[in-house]
């Protein structure tokens, strides 16, 4: 990854709201820090050396804004579903309002700044998932094993497997481990899963 980018690695629509703001874009001698939070413009060449000279232009970063508020998100949901939370309905009315005021940042960003909005996207979506957004409502991230699918196992623990599967569709069909261990007088067998 590089540490800067050229004017010319970076989206043009930010190039022209930048023009409109600070003046032409030397393309030769302007560069961007890799994560655009900072626009190097060139403020002076010495003719006689070549030396550039830049001043230095922070830029909105909002992949880290919207970073911490995500955290700040997710602390919050991780109290509203807490027993006391849940009885709450202050904080399930402040939870809510806080998700509103996350999508409505992100939903500025997206419309008033697209070429910043492109280059955090995969942040935004990462955030989104993880809890900071109504996609990441439905469960909490953090300590322990935790699972985002309801489904994800049986709760029949004496079932032998779903028929829909795709390799049962195949024709394959769960072992028969007592006929297996009968054909297998040489192999000792020792069933791990008994308790």
């Amino acid at each position: 990854m590089a540490e800067i980018l050229k004017p010319n690695e970076v989206d043009p629509k930010l190039l022209k709201r930048l023009e409109k703001r600070y003046g032409s874009i030397d393309m030769e001698n302007d560069f961007f820090s890799n994560d655009l939070g900072r626009y190097f413009k060139t403020s002076d060449t010495d003719p006689d050396t070549g030396k550039v000279t830049h001043d230095i232009i922070n830029l909105a970063s909002f992949g880290d804004s919207l970073k911490e508020l995500s955290q700040a998100l997710q602390a919050i949901i991780a109290l509203s579903k807490t027993s006391e939370g849940k009885s709450d309905a202050v904080i399930q009315d402040l939870t809510q309002q806080v998700r509103d005021v996350f999508n409505q940042y992100r939903t500025h960003i997206r419309k008033n700044y697209p070429d910043q909005y492109s280059s955090i996207k995969d942040l935004i979506e990462e955030v989104s998932m993880s809890g900071g957004g109504t996609a990441g409502a439905s469960f909490t991230p953090g300590t322990g094993e935790q699972y985002a699918t309801p489904k994800a196992f049986n709760s029949n623990k004496n079932a032998k497997g779903a028929q829909n599967i795709y390799y049962y569709k195949l024709g394959f069909k769960p072992v028969n481990r007592e006929k297996l261990r009968k054909q297998t007088k040489g192999v000792d067998y020792i069933n791990l899963y008994k308790k």
